[in-house]
């Protein structure tokens, strides 16, 4: 039986590639590890089953049919499912069931799963790592014997492909806490707990010694021939300066979009940058960018003054766009802004309708504005904004008249709606869909339903939805389209158990119209991170209705907030250089 459980974080074991692996037929006896866990040792690769009781958990390199054979005949009995680390080619087709973690892709022949699943009466645990390190990366635990299969993650034969270092360290101290009796790394001696802290150890000291490089602005291959870990320092130092994609890339579903590459015609390398140093805290961070630009002069002005005469004649812009700073640039053909919205540069004149390239920060601030948004709709249905005063006051109050609970509904079968299927839009569809809730959409236009999202409407039918909607999220942009949306006859529209949640942009909401509604009784509540005009006048009526939470537009802010950016900046910047396609082009038309 094979059964899915609730899609927590819990670190197991990552087991990460293995490596091609040769199984001769008088390959060694198989090492007992525990009772039923076994794994055989072929030329320094290692290849594991877990006997089940009448069949077995194996797992093997992806695409080795070799092993698989190896494993029947040396257990004895048949296969009922096998994990491959890094994807299988014709595994469940040829029999045993493939189970692959949802962060690596479409499934295939096998199954599928998001967060965990379990193998056997014993408990087997298989869990993905959420994209910790790298997409799809496979978690598996057996608690009953605490022996850990830790794959190439651990030991001195790590391997570090695309692997990010700091998740790659967050996710060992999780291992570590398991406390596990045995350690199985993918190639090398077998070990214990100590073989995790070596290697989180060997990674924080290479990080900090490429690190320390970087700020001098040693070469790469420098930093690596004086590291005692070469092959790791030059891997961490390319990580660090944005020569290694970021993952986010892939877990953000960040797209390339129409710009200046090495195909358009006129296209030349650029010669200035000029960059707006979001991070003076951080010493060292702009010297990151030449290793990504070699050849181009970066300048980082310290007031508008000089970011006036610096833009003058340079060809990309990374910062905050002003008219002024647009006017003064004769060369410029690419702006990367650090805000998602661009309601506000589009309006600069020539900007909109001329050739410079706009990139935003879209889905950047999806991570952050997800959690911000339940915060909001959790808060409501909990009664927070009730609680906290009580708090405050030091009053115990259990009073069912002031925690009604017909007042403090459940989430779970109840209907979302999401106004605005983008980036943000997509991520509270997803997190709705895990807390049990029927997900309903809208977009500019009408699409295909997903397996999360029930219907995706298009911009037309947004009445049609709220109305059956518990809850509504506004996710959408400011558009000329947008403006006010959410007016009178739309709040008139919805249920009066409804919630209404704004972490899209002020201006998509008729205020007035907001507040009447809830004078009036038509809505159950409203938490707003946007409001217009913003901020919010002390005197406004939203402040005193005791069913409304506002925050003053800080949903977007997290502790990765400007690591993100960042991380973007650096990328588009080295895709310039390349003459490869731009991250998050900016649609001037759509105005998103």
């Amino acid at each position: 039986m094979i059964a899915v459980v609730r899609p927590t974080f819990v670190a197991g074991l990552l087991l990460a590639t293995l490596g091609p692996t040769r199984l001769p037929g008088q390959a060694r006896p198989p090492q007992r590890l525990a009772e039923g866990i076994f794994f055989l040792d072929d030329r320094g690769e290692h290849v594991a089953w877990v006997d089940l009781g009448s069949d077995v958990l194996a797992i093997v390199p992806p695409s080795s049919a070799s092993a698989l054979q190896t494993i029947r005949r040396r257990s004895g009995k048949p296969i009922r499912a096998v994990f491959a680390p890094n994807g299988w080619a014709g595994g469940a087709r040829s029999g045993p069931l493939e189970l692959v973690p949802a962060g690596r892709g479409p499934a295939g022949a096998g199954v599928g799963f998001r967060g965990s699943v379990t193998v056997g009466a014993r408990g087997v645990e298989i869990r993905e790592l959420e994209r910790a390190v790298s997409a799809g990366n496979g978690v598996v635990y057996l608690a009953d014997s605490g022996v850990l299969f830790a794959g190439d993650l651990v030991g001195d034969g790590a391997v570090i492909d695309s692997t990010r270092s700091e998740p790659w360290i967050q996710v060992l101290e999780r291992l570590e806490r398991l406390q596990p009796k045995v350690v199985v790394p993918g190639r090398g001696p077998v070990g214990d707990v100590e073989l995790l802290r070596r290697t989180r150890e060997m990674l924080i000291a290479a990080r900090a010694h490429a690190r320390d490089g970087i700020t001098r602005r040693r070469p790469i291959e420098e930093i690596a021939s004086t590291s005692p870990t070469p092959a790791l320092a030059r891997h961490v130092a390319r990580e660090l300066v944005g020569l290694v994609p970021p993952s986010m890339i892939d877990e953000l579903e960040l797209r390339p979009g129409p710009s200046f590459t090495r195909q358009t015609p006129g296209w030349m390398p650029p010669r200035i940058v000029v960059v707006q140093d979001m991070w003076p805290d951080k010493p060292g961070r702009i010297s990151e960018l030449a290793y990504l630009a070699p050849g181009v002069e970066i300048r980082v002005p310290d007031s508008t003054g000089q970011l006036l005469t610096m833009i003058a004649d340079a060809d990309a812009f990374l910062g905050p766009p002003t008219a002024a700073a647009f006017r003064a640039a004769t060369r410029l053909r690419w702006i990367q802004s650090p805000s998602a919205g661009v309601e506000g540069p589009l309006t600069i004149p020539g900007l909109a309708d001329g050739p410079v390239v706009l990139t935003n920060a879209q889905k950047i601030y999806a991570p952050p504005l997800l959690e911000h948004a339940f915060g909001l709709i959790l808060g409501l249905t909990r009664k927070l904004q009730v609680a906290v005063p009580l708090m405050r006051e030091r009053s115990w109050q259990d009073d069912p008249k002031i925690f009604p609970p017909a007042e403090m509904p459940e989430l779970r079968g109840k209907t979302l709606l999401v106004a605005g299927l983008g980036g943000i839009g997509t991520e509270v569809a997803t997190l709705g869909h895990a807390l049990g809730m029927r997900v309903i959409a809208t977009r500019n236009n009408k699409s295909r339903p997903t397996e999360i999202v029930e219907y995706v409407g298009g911009s037309a039918e947004l009445a049609t939805l709220a109305a059956q909607a518990d809850v509504v999220v506004d996710a959408l942009p400011l558009t000329p389209a947008t403006r006010n949306v959410f007016n009178q006859d739309l709040f008139r529209v919805m249920k009066k158990s409804a919630y209404f949640i704004n972490i899209g942009r002020g201006g998509t909401v008729d205020t007035e119209a907001l507040t009447q509604a809830l004078e009036a009784g038509q809505l159950a509540g409203v938490g707003l991170d946007v409001t217009a005009p913003e901020p919010l006048p002390a005197t406004h009526r939203l402040w005193t209705l005791p069913n409304v939470i506002i925050t003053p537009h800080v949903g977007s802010s997290s502790d990765w907030e400007r690591e993100r950016t960042w991380w973007l900046y650096r990328e588009n910047l080295r895709r310039y250089v390349a003459g490869e396609p731009l991250l998050s082009v900016v649609d001037k038309k759509a105005a998103y």
